[in-house]
């Protein structure tokens, strides 16, 4: 059991450091910083970006409460 939660662990936080950087580039485009082209792409970008990182993020978040779970009832 100690194995599984340790793999779980591990998966949901690579999973959560994987959506970082696409959240970070989601935040500069909904601040305008993005590229060189107007507010609507931009903000276009920008939601673009959050619906690439939010699967990432929710299923490391699920990875990391069902290690903890399991590693509380062993």
């Amino acid at each position: 059991m100690r194995t599984l939660s340790f793999i779980l662990l591990a998966l949901g936080a690579i999973s959560m450091l994987i959506s970082l950087p696409l959240l970070g580039f989601a935040v500069l485009g909904f601040l305008g910083v993005l590229a060189d082209v107007g507010v609507s792409e931009n903000r276009e970008m920008g939601m673009q970006l959050v619906l690439m990182g939010l699967p990432p993020l929710i299923g490391g978040v699920v990875f990391c409460a069902i290690g903890l779970l399991v590693l509380k009832f062993r």
